[in-house]
């Protein structure tokens, strides 16, 4: 149990952190959990895109590598048994320079997903301030949406949405896949289904949302250019939002003003994607210094978990002491540099190095 919850501490905790300071932010600025959730949801898919489309890149390369091989590889399976067989395949892995671990690659968009997944479970199914919380259609955000009752049986629509949009989003993202992968992405939508369809209506409006934009990603994917074509769309959808924004009376000075700073900021794509083509861009090789990034990411990771927390509980050890509950400062310590590693070291070295 404590490896477990070292573990939790070192890989999901610093996503609950960064989710609930995105979530906090959003509702004291917006004021409706409701929008604040679609602002996480935004933020969030935007903040690890690149994770997913490295992601895909991978999936991409074994897909190709295996499909190379699997003439060879079907023929020595037939051909030898046993050792011999076991000994054929790592020479022709060797001579590919392939390993089967390798075979990873084909699930590191999965394994990306789980611990966001488990990140937004913890945050949004428990979050007080959902509670009693009406946005449209949905009566209550912190409990399941029950738009209609069959009987005593209540018919969660949100759920049953997401995974819909789930399964187109598969079928246009799994087309020309081989059947492993489409069994994959079909299971992981039966699976969200079965572990969502009796959760609050705010995690699964929150995890609909994120769904409604990998059907989008997908979708521009296929298109030939994706990236001119996406910052046509927000350049019209910010324009489109920012007249409502301007003409409304029901919002006040400080909403107005952050909704179209919003809404200008969807047009910076598109503007910037113009200017660049004017601009003279360095085409020089850039040197990655792993080296530098991975000891100041240690570095920074001992300073905020380790050196100030030590210094504060030592400035003034008595504010530390519970006496109805002994509880050693060293482990306050610990789970603060356990934090801080995920943050800098563990999820900084993903972004980095993907």
């Amino acid at each position: 149990m404590i490896f477990l919850s070292a573990l939790y501490t070192l890989v999901i905790s610093p996503l609950e952190l960064l989710f609930e300071v995105i979530f906090t932010i959003a509702n004291r600025l917006i004021g409706n959990e409701g929008l604040a959730i679609i602002f996480l949801s935004l933020a969030v898919n935007f903040l690890v895109l690149p994770l997913y489309k490295r992601a895909d890149e991978l999936q991409a390369e074994e897909r190709d590598i295996q499909l190379k091989m699997a003439p060879m590889v079907k023929h020595i399976k037939s051909t030898f048994k046993g050792d011999e067989r076991f000994m054929m395949l790592q020479e022709y892995y060797r001579i590919n320079n392939y390993k089967p671990i390798y075979a990873l690659r084909s699930s590191f968009s999965l394994l990306l997903q789980i611990p966001f997944f488990i990140a937004a479970y913890n945050l949004l199914s428990g979050m007080q301030s959902l509670q009693g919380m009406q946005f449209g259609p949905i009566a209550d955000l912190g409990k399941e949406d029950a738009m209609f009752m069959i009987g005593s049986f209540p018919v969660n629509i949100l759920p049953i949405l997401m995974t819909l949009i789930n399964v187109v989003s598969g079928i246009i993202y799994t087309k020309g896949h081989p059947v492993k992968e489409k069994v994959q992405v079909y299971g992981l939508a039966a699976v969200f289904l079965v572990l969502l369809y009796r959760s609050p209506s705010g995690l699964v409006f929150y995890w609909l949302l994120n769904n409604v934009f990998s059907l989008v990603k997908n979708v521009f994917y296929k298109l030939k250019d994706p990236k001119k074509v996406l910052s046509i769309v927000l350049a019209i959808a910010g324009l489109v939002l920012l007249i409502p924004t301007l003409i409304r009376t029901d919002l006040d000075a400080r909403q107005k003003f952050l909704l179209a700073a919003g809404c200008i900021l969807l047009a910076l794509p598109l503007v910037t994607g113009l200017l660049k083509g004017k601009i003279r861009t360095n085409t020089k090789e850039e040197v990655v210094d792993r080296g530098g990034f991975i000891a100041g990411a240690v570095l920074m990771a001992l300073i905020t978990g380790l050196l100030i927390p030590a210094s504060v509980i030592n400035a003034s050890a008595t504010e530390f002491i519970d006496v109805t509950s002994t509880y050693n400062p060293a482990l306050y310590i610990l789970n603060s540099l356990l934090m801080s590693s995920g943050c800098f070291v563990l999820w900084g070295s993903v972004f980095y190095f993907l």
